[in-house]
């Protein structure tokens, strides 16, 4: 029905039919009637027989001629269908195809970020956790996960514990991407996880920067998937739709119901045959239901491995087409029967003829009007009979006539009612069907939606023929039209996936490119123009003439290159210098593939590119940094070297060259005590005892100081040391040298901790030895050893409950020669506390002290893990 002008036009000569519409007229007037004998063509009617004979001949023409057009129309059905079936695998081929090749692409641009890389090789799960929620979030993906080039699965999202280390390599994407480590797509299997539901697997190869593969990435999809993208094409009801896998598993079926196992398509060996002898269309016999012949429509998927099929039985396009054949048979039955019939009335005119003139001429009339009646009977039959929609309008636009086809789709009530009632939206059809009402053309062809009689909104194309009668005068319009909303769904959504292929290769941040292997762009992205310096993808491909001389710093590196990818098949995370257009050079990283024709020839090369300059200045950078650090770290331990030996030098003078003065002033006292005792009197022996002690005070401070020093010079030895064996150590020596002291002793067993174990052995007798010390006018004196966490860091202490001291001088405890308690009330140099906190300092540990006077006090030390 035309659109435009708010009526179905019909024309009135169909010429892909053959049907003349003839309008019927008043007949002329019947010449004078002849009486019989008068030699008129009519009378052989009358001989003996000839109703018989003629009878069998219109028989034979008439049922033969049906017969033929029978034959014919079913051809032309059985070829459309099948154009149809060839029609919608190719689109649900293409459909099937784009999108496995937008998962494949999505998964390889993850599995040639350097990140992923570097995650999946250091086994980073937090890392590859991140990577492979992005791409979940970016895609519409159920389940991915990475696993080793052994197949052992070590991560995936969403995180299923249960499927952690599970062994993949028995699985057909293993082993189909493993073989040459190229992106693959599996056949159907049942997934290991959740409610184990049928899927299908896109993987591709995780490779390094040294083009070793070091794990696949998999994207795990419900079957459901493929359910979604083909229920976007309609497909014809009388048809039964298959998707299979390489193994001829089902991975999708419209007669076939879901199960929890993978099924086999019963046709699978020929469709398989039918593939290898690239075979489109076969017709089988199928014993199974009594469904006799069938015909299968094979396409496949891309080089994927699956393939679509589609099935028709020759029973159903008969159905489709009987009720054509009942049409055609009654129309050639009616058509015999009246051409017999009007055999008779011939033969009975002809014997009448005599009789009357009038009479004779009379049934002439009748034949006449008979004739024109079966004709016109005749050819609305054939209308009826038509498969496309026929619609007659009259001038006013209002529907006359409609045919079965055009009754079932409007309604039984559409005689009657102007075009415009079933129209869906504003359409300007008017001015385009304009020329047909006002005689100026015969024929237009247009698109309109229509409201069919469920309410649905459906395409038509229409093609209106305007009827005239004998004077030329326009009367109204014949149309006939084919619904076109399935194939315009399929063509939009075609047109959209296009787009938004294009609009992922347009907006990407990687450069992508084709290029011949002779060194010319095919075509390019804007991102990788901007690299070169172009300010357009057209301009680059127009600057652009020879790749390895224009834009290689080193023009052998585009020899090398397509070696690699010649070799290989593909490249990737190849660094190499490039100039840019402004002459500047700069470093990518490729990523790259061979595309190959059927013979094996190399047609094109695709790839992708990532400007890393930054980072390599930044590498280069690093490495000056690292070198001049390097020289830095020498000449400072020369010079090092060189002060710890003076110092040596010098704790080596002062050992020797200050204890002979103290060991005589201690000596020469001592004589003077012995062998004058009777000649000093109280005071000068009480001056020498004075001056002894000072002295030997004296030497224990230069034996404290030369340990200090001896401590602060002494190179690390890191091992891992048992603290509490070594505080059990030098308690149980301490105890054994002051047997008559009791002392309550706790030690927290298996405290072990990397160090030095000689200096933590001196830091932890320093501070044992002061705890010991301090608790000794303690009627019950305690001491304990142990560690505790605090904000995830362990602290260890040694605990008294002796003298303590005032936490308003706690900042004095670890200087050298600081003393908060006199001699006369503990002995001690005050080097003992500043030994401790030079060790755990060395160590890159802390230490601090807590206390109350007589309450005790708590010396605590951290040591890095």
């Amino acid at each position: 029905m035309c659109k435009s002008c708010r009526t179905a036009c019909h024309p009135q000569k169909l010429t892909n039919e053959g049907i003349t519409i003839m309008k019927t007229h008043a007949p002329p007037p019947h010449p004078a009637f002849h009486h019989a004998g008068d030699g008129q063509p009519t009378d052989w009617v009358a001989k003996p027989y000839s109703i018989i004979l003629a009878a069998v001949f219109l028989f034979i023409l008439i049922f033969g001629i049906a017969l033929f057009l029978g034959w014919r129309h079913f051809e032309t059905t059985r070829h459309n269908a099948l154009a149809n079936d060839k029609t919608t695998a190719n689109l649900l081929n293409d459909l099937i195809l784009a999108q496995n090749k937008a998962t494949t692409g999505i998964l390889q641009s993850y599995a040639h970020r350097p990140l992923f890389i570097n995650a999946v090789k250091n086994k980073d799960i937090k890392g590859v956790h991140r990577h492979l929620a992005d791409l979940k979030r970016n895609a519409d993906i159920d389940l991915t996960f990475v696993t080793d080039t052994r197949g052992i699965l070590w991560a995936n999202f969403p995180v299923l514990p249960e499927a952690i280390g599970k062994d993949m390599s028995c699985r057909d994407w293993y082993k189909g991407t493993s073989t040459h480590w190229k992106p693959y797509t599996s056949n159907v299997f049942k997934m290991i996880v959740g409610d184990k539901p049928l899927a299908a697997a896109v993987c591709v190869p995780i490779i390094d920067e040294k083009e070793r593969p070091i794990g696949i990435l998999v994207t795990s999809q419900r079957l459901s998937y493929i359910d979604d993208t083909i229920e976007r094409v309609l497909f014809s009801p009388y048809t039964a739709v298959n998707v299979i896998d390489r193994e001829g598993h089902i991975l999708y079926g419209s007669a076939v119901a879901y199960t929890e196992k993978p099924s086999t398509y019963r046709h699978f060996p020929i469709v398989e045959a039918a593939l290898k002898g690239k075979k489109q269309q076969i017709e089988i016999f199928d014993p199974q239901q009594d469904r006799g012949n069938i015909y299968l429509t094979v396409v496949p998927v891309g080089n994927i491995g699956w393939s679509v099929a589609i099935e028709r039985t020759k029973g159903q396009i008969f159905r489709s087409a009987l009720r054509y054949f009942v049409e055609i048979g009654v129309i050639s039955l009616l058509l015999f029967l009246m051409m017999v019939s009007f055999l008779v009335y011939q033969r009975k005119f002809l014997l009448l003829r005599k009789e009357a003139a009038l009479l004779q001429a009379e049934i002439k009339l009748q034949q006449g009007d008979e004739k024109l009646r079966v004709l016109s009977t005749r050819q609305e039959a054939i209308l009826a009979a038509a498969p496309e929609i026929i619609m007659e309008v009259d001038v006013n636009k209002v529907y006359t006539w409609a045919n079965s086809v055009g009754i079932d789709f409007f309604g039984e009530d559409v005689i009657g009612k102007e075009a415009s009632f079933y129209f869906e939206g504003e359409q300007d059809t008017y001015y385009t069907v304009n020329p047909l009402f006002s005689g100026a053309e015969d024929t237009i062809y247009l698109e309109s939606w229509q409201r069919r009689r469920d309410g649905q909104k459906r395409l038509l194309a229409w093609w209106c023929r305007v009827l005239k009668d004998e004077k030329g005068n326009v009367g109204g319009a014949l149309s006939s039209a084919y619904d076109i909303t399935e194939r315009k769904q399929a063509e939009e959504a075609l047109r959209e996936s296009e787009d938004r292929y294009r609009k992922l290769f347009e907006n990407a941040l990687e450069g992508i490119y084709q290029a011949t292997p002779e060194g010319r762009f095919i075509s390019a992205n804007p991102a990788i123009a901007r690299i070169f310096g172009y300010d357009s993808a057209d301009e680059l491909l127009a600057g652009i003439t020879d790749i390895k001389n224009q834009l290689y710093v080193n023009p052998e590196d585009r020899t090398e290159i397509m070696r690699r990818i010649t070799a290989d098949g593909f490249l990737s995370s190849y660094e190499v210098q490039y100039r840019r257009r402004d002459g500047c050079a700069i470093w990518l990283s490729l990523n790259a593939r061979a595309v190959k024709d059927e013979t094996g020839k190399l047609v094109c090369v695709e790839g992708m590119a990532v400007d890393i300059t930054e980072r390599k200045l930044a590498e280069e950078e690093i490495l000056k940094l690292n070198q001049e650090l390097e020289q830095r770290v020498f000449d400072r331990t020369v010079r090092l070297e060189a002060v710890n030996k003076e110092i040596e030098a010098f704790s080596y003078s002062v050992s020797h060259d200050l204890r002979a003065p103290l060991r005589s002033i201690d000596g020469f006292s001592q004589a003077l005590l012995e062998e004058y005792r009777e000649k000093l009197d109280e005071t000068g022996k009480n001056y020498l005892e004075r001056v002894r002690k000072a002295a030997q005070r004296m030497g224990w401070l230069i034996d404290d100081l030369l340990k200090l020093s001896r401590v602060s010079r002494s190179e690390l030895q890191c091992e891992a040391a048992d603290l509490s064996d070594m505080v059990r150590a030098i308690l149980q020596t301490t105890q054994e040298n002051s047997p008559d002291r009791i002392v309550d002793i706790t030690v927290q067993d298996g405290i072990m901790v990397p160090g030095d174990p000689y200096l933590l052995q001196i830091a932890l007798r320093n501070l044992l030895d002061n705890a010991w010390k301090f608790t000794g006018k303690e009627a019950r004196p305690r001491i304990e050893f142990g560690s505790a966490v605090k904000d995830g860091e362990t602290i260890y202490y040694v605990r008294d409950n002796g003298a303590g001291f005032d936490m308003a001088y706690v900042d004095k405890l670890f200087g050298a020669f600081q003393r908060l308690h006199t001699t006369e009330e503990f002995a001690g140099t005050g080097i003992g506390l500043a030994t401790v906190q030079r060790i755990i300092s060395r160590h890159g540990g802390r230490v601090w002290a807590e206390g109350e006077v007589g309450k005790g006090a708590t010396f605590y030390f951290t040591l890095p893990s």
